[in-house]
């Protein structure tokens, strides 16, 4: 592909749609190489690198919105599809929350720990990495090993006619790593690293955590329905701390899709228990300086000392809830970008002592809400279920389901561990950081196939 400079592409939409008589133009374009590595049965089987450039085109007309996504970027394409968005706003609706565009310019904050050369100039040497990850979750006890590696730069500009200007580039590198230690694949296992900079990318780290869930998922029982104390790892409390970051978006508590619609200012979880979305975070997967609307991103606390705090806003849903934005644009739907669950008190022994009995849960998927407005949910165990017993933990057990509601899973959290952990996975699509949390009284019933 030939050299683009993505910010002359953003600055040639919005001049060319302003000459199209629309009252708003804004243009975020985001480039990237990426790189792929996938591995199976102990060996890599794949490696694939390719650059791409997709460009989000925003426009107002009369109060009426249109917006859509290009990835032909040649200037004739871009002029057709300008044309065909304002031909559609000539005869779309009024927008009934309509709000202008930031104006800017703004002042940006410099983020540390989002950009390093090193994986820029990686190469080859992405695929060792995959091998370095297979050979300790062998050693650690997996029979076969499986994952996926990516690593990725590029640069993401936003220019629109309000006067905003502004650009990140940014490097990202993670692995899943999933052990199998039996033939059957039924003692299963997985382990994560995820960064920004190379220097903090663990995939031996994540191979040994894989290798070692696997060895102890041996010879698992079917588990038992009941009420348990649940000690959720990383992994699997990072999936549900996913959904709930959505709960917080506006755009879902006012289209009566959030189990926190009535919650703002009421305590949810124990006075402990601070959540943060933070965009400045070192190294955090999802760091940015600015959002989709230009303005200058800040950490907001979602619930502080156990207590709802903020909803995520954009301009407009902060004009329909009265104010101001959060700085998580989205153009149509507000978004967390980090989401940090501030650690606790507890080593995770300490923890699983304090527990005593119940079920430590390493990871789960196939997380699904029953009822999105009450907070209803189940979500799939996996990769690592163990009974807990006298504070230790005994034996692996299979073929449970979690059932129960997010709201009184916050409100029943009794502990959580000072270390933590950076979650990133097509499961876990927010990154999340989060510590070991244990939460009484978590509804098990059996899982169905």
């Amino acid at each position: 592909m030939e050299k683009v400079d993505i910010y002359d592409l953003a600055d040639f939409i919005v001049k060319e749609g302003l000459k199209l008589g629309v009252d708003e133009v804004a243009a975020l374009i985001h480039g990237v190489v990426k790189r792929q590595v996938r591995f199976s049965n102990n060996q890599v089987t794949i490696a694939k690198t390719w650059d791409e450039i997709v460009a989000e085109v925003y426009m107002a007309k009369n109060r009426k919105i249109v917006m859509c996504t290009v990835t032909d970027i040649s200037q004739k394409s871009l002029r057709e599809t300008l044309n065909k968005l304002v031909h559609v706003a000539n005869v779309a609706k009024e927008s009934e929350n309509y709000e202008e565009l930031p104006e800017g310019p703004f002042t940006y904050k410099s983020l540390s720990e989002t950009y390093d050369s090193k994986i820029v100039q990686l190469g080859e040497q992405v695929v060792g990495f995959a091998e370095e990850a297979i050979k300790s979750a062998l050693e650690a006890g997996g029979k076969r090993v499986a994952g996926t590696l990516y690593s990725e730069y590029g640069e993401t500009v936003l220019v629109t006619s309000r006067n905003v200007e502004a650009r990140d580039k940014g490097t990202r590198i993670e692995i899943t790593v999933r052990s199998f230690a039996d033939d059957e694949g039924v003692a299963q296992g997985m382990g994560l690293s995820v960064s920004r900079i190379l220097s903090k990318f663990d995939p031996s780290k994540a191979g040994r955590k894989a290798g070692e869930t696997s060895k102890m998922a041996l010879n698992p029982t079917t588990g038992k329905p009941g009420t348990y104390n649940i000690v959720f790892g990383p992994y699997c409390f990072a999936n549900l701390l996913d959904f709930t970051s959505m709960a917080f978006s506006a755009f879902f508590v006012d289209s009566g899709l959030s189990p926190l619609a009535d919650k703002l200012n009421k305590q949810i979880a124990p006075g402990k228990v601070t959540i943060i979305d933070d965009p400045h975070l070192p190294n955090g997967y999802n760091s940015r300086s600015f959002d989709d609307e230009g303005v200058p991103t800040r950490q907001n606390e979602l619930i502080k000392n156990g207590t709802v705090n903020t909803f995520l806003h954009n301009v407009k849903t902060a004009k329909k809830f009265n104010t101001k934005t959060t700085a998580n644009a989205g153009w149509i739907v507000p978004h967390a970008w980090n989401i940090v669950f501030k650690t606790g008190d507890y080593g995770f022994d300490e923890l699983l002592e304090d527990v005593r009995n119940g079920i430590l849960i390493e990871n789960t998927w196939y997380t699904r809400f029953q009822n999105y407005r009450t907070g209803d949910f189940s979500t799939i165990p996996r990769d690592g279920i163990f009974l807990v017993e006298n504070g230790e933990v005994k034996k692996a057990i299979r073929g449970i389901r979690v059932s129960d509601n997010i709201v009184k899973l916050f409100n029943n959290i009794t502990g959580f561990t000072k270390e933590t952990e950076q979650v990133h996975w097509w499961e876990v699509e927010t990154p999340v950081i989060t510590p070991y949390v244990a939460v009484k009284d978590v509804k098990i019933t059996t899982a169905t196939k």
